[in-house]
């Protein structure tokens, strides 16, 4: 009994990672959907335009040549391929420059549902892994795809971690800006009240100064200045 031997090759494709909006709706979001015909087809484009019409013919001919899994998400592919032209795939996978691609447009004003559309867009195709059994293969595209989910969690929480410092040190300038307007607000009263103080102060030298009664300044003849304290009936001089 001969049984065909094949190989499983892993590859993982490089896309934009945003499509163009509609110009009807520049607001809706997109997605890019990967459709395992068109990327069958641009394989045998490639093979056709690379290693001409007689390798084409034999390895597309073949039943062997198909897509078996896609992930519109991660961009993975598995691809099964004999294992005579295993080589010859994988070159002519590499060189493929474009691919037709679905556009899923989600959300348009005034429209329902989804809408898709094809076009074409440059890609960059890595050969990550060639295996002889599929299983290799799917265990090796689930520890990507758990390598990916962990990034993407530390990438959130490094996201979450850098908005609750913001926040943290937002409401920390604002108290502090406003524990400087208190202590500059106490300040400008207490030099207020001090300048208050030294102004009663003041008025009340000026008024005991103007409440004290005047001397006497009459002098009389032939009586010395040092006398003038001295009652005027003991001088004779009484008026």
């Amino acid at each position: 009994m001969v049984r065909f031997k094949n190989r499983w090759l892993l590859l993982s494709l490089d896309l934009p990672t945003s499509p163009l909006p509609t110009p009807s709706d520049p607001s809706s979001s997109t997605s890019i959907s990967i459709p395992p015909t068109s990327l069958l087809q641009s394989i045998r484009s490639s093979l056709l335009t690379h290693f001409g019409p007689t390798t084409s013919g034999a390895l597309s001919s073949s039943s062997s040549l198909s897509v078996k899994y896609t992930s519109d998400s991660t961009r993975l592919v598995i691809l099964r391929c004999a294992r005579t032209g295993a080589e010859t795939v994988r070159g002519g996978v590499s060189l493929i420059g474009r691919l037709e691609v679905n556009v899923v447009t989600k959300g348009e004003t005034g429209k329902g549902g989804s809408t898709t559309r094809r076009e074409t867009m440059p890609v960059r195709i890595h050969v990550v892994a060639v295996s002889g059994t599929i299983k290799k293969l799917q265990e090796r595209v689930i520890k990507r795809d758990r390598k990916e989910i962990a990034e993407r969690r530390a990438a959130i929480k490094r996201g979450e971690k850098r908005r609750d410092r913001g926040k943290k040190k937002g409401l920390k300038e604002t108290v502090d800006g406003q524990e400087r307007a208190a202590m500059e607000g106490g300040a400008s009263a207490t030099q207020r009240a001090e300048t208050g103080a030294h102004g009663r102060q003041d008025d009340a030298s000026v008024g005991s100064s103007d409440a004290q009664p005047a001397q006497s300044s009459i002098t009389y003849p032939g009586v010395p200045a040092s006398m003038g304290d001295e009652n005027e009936e003991d001088l004779g001089l009484a008026v």
